[in-house]
């Protein structure tokens, strides 16, 4: 005669222990797979240069609670079920998913993650040079710099308004090849945001020759530059912002103070023809003159502003005829 002992051994055995495996086999794999995003993480912040602080850490235990309660649930259907059930297939559902959003949070560039956090801003700039002045036009843009003040900036007027680098990285990234480029970049802010409401400002600086002599009397002072399949925005955009350098002194002998509303040049440029929204590729001076030495590394912040002005301008002129 069969005792209940026995019987319950067999129950568990042919249709709870299985469970229990494959159930502790999915738990591993969700643990195993936020190990690997937490490691990573860190290492982007690493790259970028950001210090890694206790609230990050603290997000990837939210996210385990968050992985983990629905498990949980999951996991007592499937024992419940386990009669009828071969397997605990509700929890390896969910464990799947779970390792498939770490795996795609893996592959996201960190920036992509910043651009999904802020998509509820209402205009994105983004500043495409690394040097020190593209970084204080992003900031002004987002009211973070006390430089704000000399260009009467008001914070009501600015805070809809996102501005970033789009290459944070130290390392260079290629402007339209590869897996990663600038156009890619671009692109992908604009599918998230609505090219309409995203501008690139890209900031340079030109030379006359790479002989390693001073030009002086030669080319000199600002332009602003278009693609030659520049859309009507982006010759605004480049306009206001060229204006705004005209009035701040950096007028040169390529301004064309007599055409307002024309004041922009067009060139064969990949980082403006292949990208989506308005983009204009700005030079502020010529490093092989003296002046245009003075002027950029003595006086940057009137080539800051005289961008931010201009930003502000075209941002205003959309506003208004949105």
């Amino acid at each position: 005669m069969i005792s209940m002992i026995e019987i319950m051994h067999e129950f568990l055995r042919e249709h709870v222990y299985l469970h229990v495996v494959l159930i502790s086999v999915c738990m591993a794999c969700i643990l195993v797979s936020m190990g690997v995003d937490l490691f990573f993480g860190v290492k982007k912040a690493k790259v970028l240069g950001k210090a890694t602080t206790s609230t990050g850490y603290k997000m990837t235990c939210e996210k385990g609670r968050k992985y983990f309660m629905p498990f949980f649930v999951l996991m007592c259907i499937d024992i419940i079920g386990c009669i009828i059930l071969p397997a605990p297939f509700f929890a390896m559902i969910w464990s799947a998913w779970c390792v498939f959003c770490e795996f795609k949070s893996v592959r996201e560039k960190s920036w992509t993650k910043a651009e999904l956090r802020k998509a509820e801003k209402t205009m994105s700039i983004i500043i495409e040079n690394k040097d020190d002045i593209a970084k204080m036009v992003s900031e002004i843009v987002l009211g973070r710099s006390e430089i704000k003040q000399k260009s009467g900036f008001l914070e009501s007027n600015i805070s809809n308004n996102d501005a970033r680098l789009l290459v944070p990285e130290r390392e260079d990234i290629p402007i339209n090849s590869g897996a990663d480029s600038r156009v890619k970049r671009v692109n992908q802010i604009c599918d998230l945001y609505g090219k309409e409401n995203v501008m690139l400002v890209s900031i340079h600086s030109n030379a006359n020759s790479n002989d390693g002599k001073w030009h002086d009397g030669e080319w000199s002072g600002f332009v602003a530059e278009v693609s030659l399949n520049a859309s009507d925005n982006s010759k605004r955009l480049a306009d206001f912002i060229w204006a705004r350098a005209i009035e701040a002194g950096m007028k040169g002998n390529r301004a064309v103070v007599e055409k307002p509303g024309r004041r922009f040049i067009h060139q064969n440029l990949g980082i403006c023809r292949d990208t989506k929204c308005a983009a204009v590729l700005t030079e502020s001076a010529f490093h092989d003159t003296r002046d245009g030495v003075k002027l950029l590394t003595g006086d940057k912040v009137r080539i800051m502003l005289a961008h931010v002005d201009g930003i502000m301008d075209y941002i205003n002129y959309v506003s208004g005829v949105k």
